[in-house]
């Protein structure tokens, strides 16, 4: 007798992950893992990262599936969790490196452009939270993604002039959020 290996609907597979379904979790790892896997891949070129990153989010997504309102995708709902999952990991790293390097050498490696890089990286993340929803959404894919405006014209159901729209307007308020916390920021002096 042959078997058949059934096919669960996205909705099936979050009823069974709500339920505690080892194999509906499986399934759902498997069908994103690659997406979250390159959402990864650009923040950081290291696989142990990114197998971190990625697993700490899917364990996140697991133990709070039960909060998905059905408002918007599962997969955007899925990778905002990794993109805090991707900042959380550089928070921990970087209190991590700060704990083991002793106090002289401190100012100098924290001094350091990839440091820089990485704690830029976390605010930008915090900022695209207070855009307008589909505007973050293309400037994610644009710019994270690197999907063409084309491609999310696709995805989101909207002319390739609305995701260049969306991008620009996505940009121009990170441009004034970016100005007035540089401004209200204090300056680091490193001696």
């Amino acid at each position: 007798m042959f078997f058949r290996k059934k096919t669960y609907s996205l909705e099936e597979l979050i009823q069974g992950c709500i339920a505690n379904d080892r194999r509906c979790q499986q399934m759902l790892y498997d069908m994103f893992f690659d997406t979250l896997c390159k959402i990864g891949f650009t923040y950081t070129k290291d696989e142990n990262d990114v197998l971190s990153i990625v697993n700490d989010g899917f364990l996140k997504a697991f133990q709070n599936i039960h909060s998905f309102q059905h408002k918007g995708s599962f997969e955007g709902w899925l990778k905002r969790i990794m993109y805090h999952c991707v900042m959380d990991h550089f928070r921990y790293k970087d209190k991590k490196l700060a704990f083991l390097q002793p106090m002289d050498v401190l100012p100098e490696t924290a001094s350091s452009d990839n440091i820089l890089q990485e704690l830029i990286l976390a605010e930008m993340l915090e900022f695209l939270d207070l855009l307008p929803e589909n505007s973050a959404k293309a400037l994610r894919l644009f710019a994270l993604e690197g999907y063409s405006h084309a491609d999310i014209g696709k995805e989101m159901n909207i002319s390739e002039g609305t995701s260049r729209w969306h991008v620009a307007q996505a940009r121009n308020i990170l441009k004034e959020k970016l100005k007035s916390y540089i401004s209200d920021s204090p300056k680091i002096q490193w001696s």
